[in-house]
Protein backbone atom coordinates (compact mmCIF):
# COMPACT_ATOMS: atom_id res chain seq x y z
CA UNK A 1 0.00 0.00 0.00
CA UNK A 2 1.51 3.68 -0.93
CA UNK A 3 0.66 6.97 0.56
CA UNK A 4 0.48 9.69 -1.72
CA UNK A 5 0.69 13.58 -0.96
CA UNK A 6 -1.18 14.40 -4.23
CA UNK A 7 -1.74 18.12 -2.97
CA UNK A 8 1.71 18.36 -3.57
CA UNK A 9 1.61 17.65 -7.32
CA UNK A 10 -0.47 20.95 -7.80
CA UNK A 11 2.90 22.59 -8.15
CA UNK A 12 4.33 21.50 -10.93
CA UNK A 13 3.01 21.97 -14.31
CA UNK A 14 5.43 19.68 -16.58
CA UNK A 15 5.25 15.73 -17.00
CA UNK A 16 9.32 15.98 -15.59
CA UNK A 17 8.57 17.76 -12.43
CA UNK A 18 5.08 15.80 -11.36
CA UNK A 19 7.13 12.69 -12.12
CA UNK A 20 9.96 13.30 -10.10
CA UNK A 21 7.80 14.74 -7.24
CA UNK A 22 5.86 10.87 -7.32
CA UNK A 23 9.13 9.28 -6.79
CA UNK A 24 10.74 11.63 -4.72
CA UNK A 25 7.79 11.09 -2.28
CA UNK A 26 8.35 7.58 -3.00
CA UNK A 27 11.42 6.21 -3.65
CA UNK A 28 10.92 2.79 -2.63
CA UNK A 29 9.01 2.26 -5.90
CA UNK A 30 10.47 -0.30 -8.03
CA UNK A 31 9.32 -2.57 -10.69
CA UNK A 32 6.68 -3.18 -12.07
CA UNK A 33 5.48 0.50 -11.02
CA UNK A 34 2.05 0.48 -9.65
CA UNK A 35 0.34 2.61 -11.33
CA UNK A 36 -3.34 1.51 -10.27
CA UNK A 37 -2.40 2.56 -6.67
CA UNK A 38 -0.87 6.05 -7.99
CA UNK A 39 -4.06 6.68 -9.91
CA UNK A 40 -6.38 6.23 -6.57
CA UNK A 41 -3.43 8.23 -4.80
CA UNK A 42 -4.17 11.27 -7.57
CA UNK A 43 -7.57 11.35 -6.76
CA UNK A 44 -8.86 8.84 -9.88
CA UNK A 45 -11.92 7.52 -8.58
CA UNK A 46 -12.69 4.86 -10.91
CA UNK A 47 -10.51 2.66 -13.67
CA UNK A 48 -12.33 0.59 -15.27
CA UNK A 49 -12.17 -1.58 -18.89
CA UNK A 50 -14.52 0.02 -21.46
CA UNK A 51 -16.60 -3.22 -21.67
CA UNK A 52 -16.84 -2.78 -18.27
CA UNK A 53 -19.72 -0.11 -19.11
CA UNK A 54 -23.07 -0.43 -21.39
CA UNK A 55 -21.29 2.00 -24.50
CA UNK A 56 -22.48 -0.06 -27.37
CA UNK A 57 -22.12 -3.49 -29.25
CA UNK A 58 -18.43 -2.74 -29.95
CA UNK A 59 -15.95 -0.74 -28.63
CA UNK A 60 -13.06 -1.55 -31.40
CA UNK A 61 -13.89 1.77 -32.78
CA UNK A 62 -13.15 3.25 -29.10
CA UNK A 63 -9.81 5.55 -28.10
CA UNK A 64 -7.28 3.34 -26.59
CA UNK A 65 -7.99 5.28 -23.06
CA UNK A 66 -10.71 8.19 -21.77
CA UNK A 67 -10.34 10.37 -18.60
CA UNK A 68 -13.04 12.27 -17.85
CA UNK A 69 -13.64 14.62 -14.38
CA UNK A 70 -17.81 15.00 -13.10
CA UNK A 71 -18.45 18.08 -14.20
CA UNK A 72 -17.44 20.99 -12.16
CA UNK A 73 -14.94 18.89 -10.37
CA UNK A 74 -11.49 19.29 -12.00
CA UNK A 75 -9.70 17.48 -9.09
CA UNK A 76 -11.52 14.07 -9.55
CA UNK A 77 -11.28 11.69 -12.64
CA UNK A 78 -12.50 8.56 -14.44
CA UNK A 79 -10.30 6.69 -16.40
CA UNK A 80 -11.76 4.08 -18.86
CA UNK A 81 -9.45 1.90 -20.96
CA UNK A 82 -8.75 -0.93 -23.48
CA UNK A 83 -8.24 -4.09 -22.66
CA UNK A 84 -5.94 -6.32 -25.90
CA UNK A 85 -6.02 -10.11 -24.95
CA UNK A 86 -2.41 -10.24 -27.82
CA UNK A 87 -0.79 -6.95 -25.52
CA UNK A 88 -1.65 -7.39 -21.87
CA UNK A 89 0.60 -4.86 -20.88
CA UNK A 90 -0.54 -1.75 -23.35
CA UNK A 91 -3.75 -1.08 -20.52
CA UNK A 92 -1.03 0.14 -18.33
CA UNK A 93 0.77 2.73 -20.83
CA UNK A 94 -2.84 3.83 -21.26
CA UNK A 95 -3.64 4.56 -17.60
CA UNK A 96 -0.56 6.37 -17.55
CA UNK A 97 -1.49 8.56 -20.29
CA UNK A 98 -4.68 9.14 -19.00
CA UNK A 99 -3.37 9.65 -15.77
CA UNK A 100 -1.10 12.43 -17.35
CA UNK A 101 -4.02 14.42 -18.51
CA UNK A 102 -5.96 14.57 -14.92
CA UNK A 103 -2.41 15.61 -13.34
CA UNK A 104 -1.41 18.26 -15.95
CA UNK A 105 -3.35 21.76 -15.45
CA UNK A 106 -3.59 22.94 -19.18
CA UNK A 107 -4.86 19.05 -19.90
CA UNK A 108 -8.40 19.61 -17.62
CA UNK A 109 -11.70 19.73 -19.33
CA UNK A 110 -15.15 19.36 -18.28
CA UNK A 111 -16.17 16.54 -20.76
CA UNK A 112 -18.28 13.90 -18.85
CA UNK A 113 -18.80 10.46 -19.21
CA UNK A 114 -22.21 10.70 -21.00
CA UNK A 115 -20.70 13.05 -23.51
CA UNK A 116 -18.75 9.89 -24.71
CA UNK A 117 -21.36 7.99 -24.65
CA UNK A 118 -23.69 10.73 -26.55
CA UNK A 119 -20.56 10.54 -29.26
CA UNK A 120 -20.51 7.22 -29.90
CA UNK A 121 -24.27 7.41 -30.78
CA UNK A 122 -23.84 9.51 -34.27
CA UNK A 123 -23.39 8.93 -37.39
CA UNK A 124 -19.76 9.47 -38.78
CA UNK A 125 -20.65 13.04 -40.36
CA UNK A 126 -22.30 13.71 -36.89
CA UNK A 127 -19.38 12.51 -35.31
CA UNK A 128 -17.03 14.76 -37.92
CA UNK A 129 -19.34 17.92 -36.83
CA UNK A 130 -18.93 17.44 -33.22
CA UNK A 131 -15.22 16.96 -33.20
CA UNK A 132 -15.02 20.39 -35.37
CA UNK A 133 -17.28 22.02 -33.62
CA UNK A 134 -15.30 20.93 -29.59
CA UNK A 135 -11.88 21.42 -31.65
CA UNK A 136 -13.04 25.22 -32.09
CA UNK A 137 -14.12 25.89 -28.83
CA UNK A 138 -10.71 24.45 -27.64
CA UNK A 139 -12.43 21.55 -25.69
CA UNK A 140 -10.24 18.54 -28.04
CA UNK A 141 -6.58 17.52 -26.65
CA UNK A 142 -4.15 19.43 -29.28
CA UNK A 143 -1.29 17.24 -30.28
CA UNK A 144 1.31 18.60 -27.76
CA UNK A 145 -1.24 17.74 -24.66
CA UNK A 146 -0.33 13.31 -26.39
CA UNK A 147 2.90 14.09 -26.58
CA UNK A 148 2.93 15.45 -23.10
CA UNK A 149 1.07 13.16 -21.68
CA UNK A 150 2.69 9.83 -23.47
CA UNK A 151 5.48 11.30 -21.76
CA UNK A 152 4.45 11.27 -18.31
CA UNK A 153 3.30 7.47 -19.49
CA UNK A 154 7.20 6.88 -19.96
CA UNK A 155 8.77 8.63 -17.08
CA UNK A 156 6.39 7.22 -14.53
CA UNK A 157 6.21 3.61 -15.50
CA UNK A 158 10.09 3.33 -17.05
CA UNK A 159 11.72 5.79 -15.27
CA UNK A 160 15.48 5.95 -16.28
CA UNK A 161 16.95 5.92 -12.68
CA UNK A 162 15.09 2.76 -12.38
CA UNK A 163 15.09 1.12 -15.91
CA UNK A 164 19.11 2.32 -16.37
CA UNK A 165 20.18 -0.32 -13.47
CA UNK A 166 18.25 -3.22 -15.65
CA UNK A 167 21.04 -2.64 -18.29
CA UNK A 168 24.55 -2.81 -15.92
CA UNK A 169 26.51 -5.53 -17.06
CA UNK A 170 23.97 -7.02 -19.78
CA UNK A 171 23.73 -7.47 -23.51
CA UNK A 172 21.70 -5.04 -25.47
CA UNK A 173 19.54 -6.87 -27.34
CA UNK A 174 15.72 -8.03 -27.97
CA UNK A 175 15.42 -11.13 -25.69
CA UNK A 176 16.86 -8.53 -23.52
CA UNK A 177 14.57 -6.27 -23.89
CA UNK A 178 11.57 -8.99 -23.95
CA UNK A 179 12.59 -9.73 -20.32
CA UNK A 180 12.72 -6.08 -18.99
CA UNK A 181 9.15 -5.55 -20.97
CA UNK A 182 7.96 -8.60 -18.74
CA UNK A 183 9.52 -6.92 -15.80
CA UNK A 184 7.94 -3.81 -15.73
CA UNK A 185 4.77 -4.85 -17.52
CA UNK A 186 5.45 -2.85 -19.80
CA UNK A 187 4.51 -3.36 -23.51
CA UNK A 188 7.30 -4.12 -25.79
CA UNK A 189 7.58 -1.76 -28.06
CA UNK A 190 7.44 1.28 -25.11
CA UNK A 191 10.34 -0.22 -23.49
CA UNK A 192 12.35 -0.72 -26.43
CA UNK A 193 11.98 2.91 -27.67
CA UNK A 194 12.46 4.12 -23.75
CA UNK A 195 15.82 2.02 -23.50
CA UNK A 196 17.01 3.28 -26.62
CA UNK A 197 16.39 6.84 -25.59
CA UNK A 198 17.91 6.42 -22.53
CA UNK A 199 21.08 4.67 -23.34
CA UNK A 200 22.21 7.66 -25.49
CA UNK A 201 25.49 6.28 -25.63
CA UNK A 202 25.03 3.59 -27.59
CA UNK A 203 24.66 3.28 -31.59
CA UNK A 204 20.88 2.05 -31.27
CA UNK A 205 18.30 1.77 -34.92
CA UNK A 206 14.89 0.49 -34.09
CA UNK A 207 12.37 -0.57 -37.02
CA UNK A 208 8.82 -1.21 -35.86
CA UNK A 209 7.58 -3.01 -38.93
CA UNK A 210 4.38 -4.29 -39.94
CA UNK A 211 4.22 -7.33 -42.94
CA UNK A 212 8.17 -6.05 -43.90
CA UNK A 213 7.19 -2.57 -44.15
CA UNK A 214 8.19 0.21 -41.86
CA UNK A 215 5.76 1.80 -39.60
CA UNK A 216 8.56 4.10 -38.18
CA UNK A 217 11.68 4.23 -36.25
CA UNK A 218 13.77 5.10 -33.15
CA UNK A 219 17.26 5.21 -33.02
CA UNK A 220 20.37 7.90 -30.93
CA UNK A 221 20.43 9.60 -34.45
CA UNK A 222 23.73 11.19 -33.79
CA UNK A 223 25.81 8.03 -32.82
CA UNK A 224 24.66 6.03 -36.24
CA UNK A 225 27.66 5.74 -38.63
CA UNK A 226 25.30 7.13 -41.50
CA UNK A 227 21.77 7.95 -42.68
CA UNK A 228 19.18 5.03 -41.86
CA UNK A 229 18.02 3.68 -45.79
CA UNK A 230 14.56 3.07 -43.91
CA UNK A 231 11.77 5.46 -43.02
CA UNK A 232 7.88 5.22 -42.87
CA UNK A 233 5.99 3.41 -45.74
CA UNK A 234 9.53 2.05 -46.99
CA UNK A 235 10.02 -2.23 -46.78
CA UNK A 236 12.80 -3.06 -45.16
CA UNK A 237 16.12 -3.78 -47.25
CA UNK A 238 15.90 -6.79 -49.46
CA UNK A 239 19.80 -7.58 -48.45
CA UNK A 240 18.71 -7.47 -44.61
CA UNK A 241 18.53 -10.90 -42.67
CA UNK A 242 15.08 -9.75 -41.74
CA UNK A 243 14.38 -10.01 -45.61
CA UNK A 244 15.77 -13.00 -45.78
CA UNK A 245 14.69 -14.88 -42.56
CA UNK A 246 13.50 -18.21 -43.60
CA UNK A 247 12.83 -19.75 -40.00
CA UNK A 248 9.84 -19.36 -38.00
CA UNK A 249 7.97 -16.22 -38.21
CA UNK A 250 5.74 -15.83 -35.07
CA UNK A 251 6.47 -14.53 -31.71
CA UNK A 252 10.30 -15.54 -32.83
CA UNK A 253 13.59 -14.05 -31.80
CA UNK A 254 16.21 -14.43 -34.39
CA UNK A 255 20.03 -14.09 -33.13
CA UNK A 256 22.04 -11.09 -33.21
CA UNK A 257 24.60 -11.99 -36.20
CA UNK A 258 26.58 -9.37 -38.14
CA UNK A 259 25.13 -7.63 -41.24
CA UNK A 260 26.92 -5.42 -44.12
CA UNK A 261 26.85 -1.64 -42.78
CA UNK A 262 25.37 -0.48 -46.12
CA UNK A 263 22.90 -2.70 -45.67
CA UNK A 264 20.90 -0.39 -42.78
CA UNK A 265 23.07 3.07 -43.68
CA UNK A 266 23.94 5.36 -46.61
CA UNK A 267 26.27 8.36 -46.58
CA UNK A 268 28.45 6.32 -44.34
CA UNK A 269 31.47 7.93 -42.19
CA UNK A 270 34.76 8.32 -43.43
CA UNK A 271 37.42 5.33 -41.58
CA UNK A 272 34.15 3.44 -39.80
CA UNK A 273 35.67 0.14 -38.99
CA UNK A 274 33.09 -0.95 -36.08
CA UNK A 275 30.03 -3.92 -36.86
CA UNK A 276 26.51 -3.90 -37.46
CA UNK A 277 24.67 -6.40 -36.24
CA UNK A 278 20.83 -6.93 -36.84
CA UNK A 279 18.06 -9.18 -35.10
CA UNK A 280 14.28 -9.18 -35.27
CA UNK A 281 11.41 -10.03 -32.69
CA UNK A 282 8.54 -11.51 -34.96
CA UNK A 283 5.48 -10.99 -33.30
CA UNK A 284 1.62 -11.51 -33.48
CA UNK A 285 -0.41 -10.40 -36.31
CA UNK A 286 2.49 -9.58 -38.64
CA UNK A 287 4.35 -7.50 -36.55
CA UNK A 288 7.98 -7.16 -35.92
CA UNK A 289 10.34 -4.75 -34.40
CA UNK A 290 14.19 -5.15 -35.93
CA UNK A 291 17.05 -3.86 -33.81
CA UNK A 292 20.29 -2.71 -35.39
CA UNK A 293 23.13 -1.84 -33.21
CA UNK A 294 26.81 -0.74 -33.76
CA UNK A 295 29.29 -2.25 -31.01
Amino acid sequence: MITLDDVRLDDYFTPHDIANEIYRQLPELSFPVPIFEIAYQCRIELIRNFEDFALGESIKDYPEGYWTTPKDEFDIGIILYKDHEIAPYRKHFTIAHELGHHLLPLHRNTASFNDLKEFYALSEEQKKEKVLKLTKEGKIESEEFEKEANKFANLILLPKHLLIKEFEGKEFCLRYLNEVSHLTQVSFSTVANRSCSILKDKAIALIHAENGVCNYTWSNKDNLPGLLRVGKKQPLPKDSIFANHKGETYEHFTEKEPVDVQTWFSDIEDGFDKIVFEQTYYQKKGFSITLVIIE
